[in-house]
């Protein structure tokens, strides 16, 4: 976790704390992604300083997060969701350190467990 200047965010960046106004209210979530329009927000806000995570941290986050629940209990689904996972890591491999790629790679992995768990795929 790397202390950011309001003035150096960049998009894309992950907020690794939660970011609170001077009324201790919430204006953004840990795991918020940081655009244009929350950089503009937040200086209004009079926000100076945001902590976001580095790269590498984003990285093992997504990869490392347990998969859908759905398939716990039913062993064919499991071993389907396994073989997908490695197809996945096949395919995004090259990809390693990339942020966009492993958001990419999250979202594609729990859509398809998802359709795995639900009989789809």
């Amino acid at each position: 976790m790397i202390p950011k200047d309001i003035n150096s965010l960049a998009v894309g960046d992950i907020v690794a704390r939660p970011v609170y106004d001077d009324k201790s209210n919430v204006l953004v979530h840990e795991g918020a992604e940081i655009t244009e329009a929350l950089m503009r927000v937040l200086k209004r806000r009079g926000v100076e300083e945001v902590i976001i995570k580095e790269e590498v941290e984003v990285v093992e986050d997504i990869k490392h997060q347990d998969e859908v629940s759905l398939t716990e209990n039913d062993p064919v689904v499991k071993q389907k969701v396994e073989e997908m996972h490695e197809r996945l890591n096949v395919a995004f491999q090259r990809h390693e350190g990339n942020v966009t790629m492993a958001v990419l790679y999250k979202t594609v992995l729990d859509y398809l467990t998802m359709k795995i768990a639900k009989g789809e795929r």
